[in-house]
């Protein structure tokens, strides 16, 4: 009798259990991506956190969000995934109204320049998947913003003069620019190259350009000799090399940091020596208000700066003469190095 009633009570309990499991709450939850793309900085990682958006009126805490990589293809062609990057967690579990669900993603290549992937949610374990389901997440170097061409207008010898500017990037910290006082083949001469440093809070980059005689943008021949053509900074005969430091903001403007009553010409070092021949070239730039501007045209043509002949004009220096010199630019196979 006893087993019986032992027997009926446990039937009883099972009953209350298997009540309560289909009583439990139906949760209305939709989920889905709040965008459907995104875009960062590479300096701003290791780690990216793209949100999710979770929707209703019922909702019932907590449930599992299970989130995917999507796959990569040729037409895509998106990162791989724990070679480039991994997920944090791909199950992200939601424990309250109060809590922000987020999908982690971190890099895990150090050696990348730019990445791109997909990511699906998979499942919601007490919910929907709504229509935003997927989401393109896109990582690059901020200082790729800075690379384009840039006007710069100002003056040259005291007359009205403008030229463009084209600034390109190598990777997360190194930059250069051709065009200065016409020098803008970019099959032929050396670009001004400088250091950077990229602020994703302020999305800025503080560009760092050697103006010295290792940052010369061509080797040619006068005539009577073979000199660097290297940028330096001019102010009547004193002549300065250095750092030149230009600071880029988000709205296309770059800020030069020049000294004042500082212009930017060239000087002519020998070749064989490195000692300064006396002679400038391409005249005295002066900048209006240290501030070049990015153009919005698709193309622009450097200044041109040979004269006929094959001679261009050079100025000495201590006299203030102006002479005409044969000018033949060495070809450009590899950079010198001293």
């Amino acid at each position: 009798m006893k087993t019986i009633k032992t027997l009926a009570f446990a039937a009883a309990a099972l009953f209350v259990v298997a009540s309560c499991e289909k009583s439990a709450p139906v949760s209305d939850a939709v989920v889905g991506f709040e965008s459907d793309a995104y875009e960062f900085t590479l300096e701003a990682g290791p780690n990216f956190e793209i949100p999710i958006s979770v929707s209703g009126s019922n909702i019932a805490y907590p449930f599992t969000i299970t989130v995917n990589s999507l796959p990569e293809t040729e037409e895509n062609g998106y990162s791989e995934r724990n070679v480039d990057y991994r997920f944090i967690e791909r199950d992200i579990v939601v424990e309250s109204a109060e809590d922000k669900p987020v999908v982690v993603v971190r890099l895990i290549n150090d050696d990348i320049e730019s990445f791109l992937m997909g990511i699906e949610i998979k499942s919601v374990s007490n919910g929907t998947v709504g229509a935003a389901s997927k989401v393109e997440v896109a990582a690059d170097f901020g200082l790729n913003a800075t690379a384009g061409i840039y006007n710069v207008v100002g003056t040259k010898n005291g007359s009205d003069y403008s030229e463009p500017w084209y600034f390109l990037n190598e990777g997360a910290d190194f930059i250069g620019f051709w065009g200065l006082l016409g020098m803008a083949d970019m099959e032929e001469y050396w670009p001004i190259y400088g250091d950077a440093v990229y602020d994703p809070e302020s999305n800025t980059s503080l560009m760092t350009f050697p103006f010295t005689l290792d940052n010369y943008v061509t080797a040619a021949d006068f005539g009577d000799f073979i000199a660097y053509i290297v940028p330096v900074l001019r102010a009547g005969n004193s002549l300065s090399m250095g750092d030149v430091q230009m600071l880029s903001d988000s709205n296309g403007t770059i800020m030069i940091g020049l000294p004042e009553g500082y212009g930017i010409t060239y000087a002519l070092f020998d070749y064989e020596t490195e000692a300064f021949t006396g002679y400038t070239y391409g005249g005295l730039l002066q900048i209006n208000g240290n501030t070049i501007t990015r153009s919005s045209a698709a193309s622009a043509e450097a200044t041109a700066q040979a004269a006929a002949a094959g001679k261009i004009l050079v100025e000495n220096i201590e006299t203030g003469e102006v002479e005409a010199l044969p000018f033949k630019a060495m070809p450009k196979t590899e950079k010198k190095i001293r």
